[in-house]
C-alpha cells in the first residue's frame, strides 16, 4: 500500500478517522493525501452576471481561507500522535464530493480511502443517500468508514469479516488479509443465518481447503433470527475491533445500519467498518 486517500470535512469525526488513517500510514509505509470538496450553492436568480461573478469569487475565497485555517489543525493531530515522518499531501477541489474522491482514487491509483462518520446517531442520515453509503458499494479500492466514537488503540486485534462464503469474498478475505498484515489480527471468518444448514457447511469447508491454513484465521456459523442483532453481539461479546464485509447492494448496507436492533447496540457507534466493494474484485 503506497497511497491513502483521507477525505475530510475537518469536523471531529473527521478526526477520529485521521488517527487510523496515520496509523495504518506509519505500518504500510504509505503516504497520505487529505482531501476537502466543496460544492458552490445553486442560485436561481435574476442578478445581473457580473454581481453573481462577485458573489462566487467571495464563496471561492471564504472556502479557500476555511480549508487554509483547518490544515494546521490536520497537521497538529499528526504531530501530538508522533507522525511527523509520515508524508501528507493536501488537495482542495470544487464539485460533487462523491465523484471528486472517486476521480482522485482512480487518478491516483488510491490503495484506501479512510473517512469519518458522525456516530451512531448520525450514521442514518449518512449512510441513507449521503456520501459514505455511496463509497462504501461504488469505490475503486477499500473504504475504512470510521465513526466517531472509535478510539485507536494501538492495534487492530480481531476482525469480523461477514461472509456467505463467495468466491468473490475469498479474494476480498486475501485483500483484507495484505491489507492489515502488519497488525498480526485474528481475522473471525462469520455466516450468519436463521438456521444452521448443511449447505453453509459445505461450503464453508471448501473455502477453508482453498485458503491457506493459519493460527490467525478463524471460521464460524452462528445461528440468530436477526442478522443485525447477531452480528452486533457478537462484536461485543469477542471485542471486535474491525467489521470487514464485500459490498454488493446499496440495500444491505442501509439496513444494515437503520436496523432498530443494531441502533440500540453500543458497538454500533463505536467499531469502523471497512468495505470491499465487489466491483474491485472482478
Amino acid at each position: 500500500m503506497k497511497n491513502i486517500l483521507f477525505p475530510t470535512d475537518f469536523s471531529e469525526a473527521a478526526n477520529a478517522a485521521f488517527i487510523y488513517a496515520l496509523h495504518l500510514a506509519d505500518h504500510k509505509k504509505a503516504s497520505i493525501t487529505t482531501l476537502h470538496v466543496y460544492q458552490k450553492p445553486q442560485l436561481k436568480t435574476m442578478t445581473l452576471p457580473h454581481t453573481l461573478d462577485n458573489f462566487f469569487a467571495t464563496f471561492d475565497l471564504f472556502e479557500f481561507e476555511n480549508y487554509r485555517d483547518n490544515l494546521p489543525k490536520i497537521m497538529e493531530v499528526a504531530h501530538k500522535n508522533g507522525f511527523d515522518h509520515i508524508e501528507i499531501n493536501h488537495v482542495l477541489e470544487q464539485g460533487e464530493t462523491k465523484e471528486k474522491i472517486i476521480q482522485i482514487a482512480k487518478r491516483d491509483a488510491v490503495d484506501l480511502i479512510v473517512m469519518g462518520t458522525t456516530g451512531a446517531r448520525g450514521l442514518k442520515g449518512i449512510f441513507l443517500g449521503s456520501v459514505a453509503a455511496a463509497m462504501l458499494i461504488d469505490a475503486p479500492c477499500p473504504v475504512l468508514a470510521v465513526p466517531e466514537k472509535s478510539t485507536f488503540d494501538d492495534n487492530i486485534d480481531n476482525i469480523a469479516f461477514t461472509s456467505s462464503f463467495r468466491d468473490d469474498e475469498k479474494r476480498g478475505l486475501k485483500i483484507l488479509q495484505q491489507l492489515l498484515a502488519p497488525f498480526q489480527p485474528d481475522i473471525y471468518c462469520l455466516n450468519i443465518s436463521s438456521k444452521h444448514e448443511r449447505a453453509t457447511d459445505e461450503r464453508m469447508k471448501e473455502w477453508k481447503s482453498a485458503i491457506l491454513p493459519s493460527d490467525k484465521l478463524h471460521f464460524e456459523i452462528l445461528e440468530g433470527t436477526n442478522i443485525y442483532k447477531s452480528a452486533m453481539t457478537y462484536v461485543e461479546k469477542n471485542n471486535i475491533d474491525l467489521i470487514a464485509m464485500v459490498t454488493h447492494k446499496r440495500k444491505w448496507i442501509e439496513e444494515l445500519f437503520t436496523h432498530n436492533h443494531a441502533k440500540k447496540m453500543s458497538s454500533y457507534g463505536r467499531v469502523p467498518l471497512l468495505s470491499l466493494p465487489a466491483a474491485m474484485l472482478s
